[in-house]
């Protein structure tokens, strides 16, 4: 498909920047669960989910992920977790009370480690004040204290992709909720 091309586009273009440039890309801790098939270490590849709605995920499943059409507190870029329950939050119920999950492959590369909320930013910050050109490759909050986040507290790892070329809709899922 266009999308998974796409994709693997993405996975030679930032091998090809961190070779060029001397990334020393630091592993991202991937629970065994999301471990599906063989994933590119290097590139911090892994699985991730992302909650929506059914007739986004059509549009997605067809395009791809569009980092226009997001934001966040953390940027404006797509929002990835490894925590379903978190990814469940953006989950808008069908009417038959069903969520819809997409379980999603993700280049992480390397990552900005954010301990702020980074409100209306459109891309990842720069590797090294230096040389400004040179972005990280994504950002992730992690659970703990976070500057402008409510309550000022992070609870779930958020990852946050500015290149929608770096992402897979791999899996969508109707999720169905019990209570009690």
């Amino acid at each position: 498909s266009e999308v998974w091309s796409t994709y693997q586009g993405a996975v030679y273009k930032l091998r090809s920047k961190h070779r060029q440039y001397g990334v020393q890309v630091k592993p991202v801790p991937l629970a065994e669960e999301l471990k599906l098939h063989l994933l590119d270490s290097a590139l911090n590849e892994g699985y991730y989910f992302h909650g929506t709605d059914a007739e986004s995920a059509r549009r997605i499943q067809q395009f791809g992920f569009d980092e226009r059409f997001s934001k966040g507190i953390y940027g404006d870029g797509v929002y990835f977790t490894p925590d379903a329950c978190k990814a469940l939050q953006y989950s808008k119920p069908a009417a038959d009370g069903s969520r819809i999950l997409i379980l999603a492959r993700v280049l992480v590369g390397d990552p900005f480690l954010t301990e702020n909320t980074l409100s209306g930013t459109r891309h990842p910050p720069p590797r090294d004040p230096l040389e400004p050109g040179l972005l990280h490759d994504s950002v992730i909050a992690r659970p703990g204290p976070s500057a402008g986040a409510p309550g000022d507290h992070q609870h779930h790892t958020e990852v946050v992709m500015f290149n929608g070329a770096q992402t897979y809709p791999a899996y969508i899922m109707r999720v169905g909720l019990r209570n009690g």
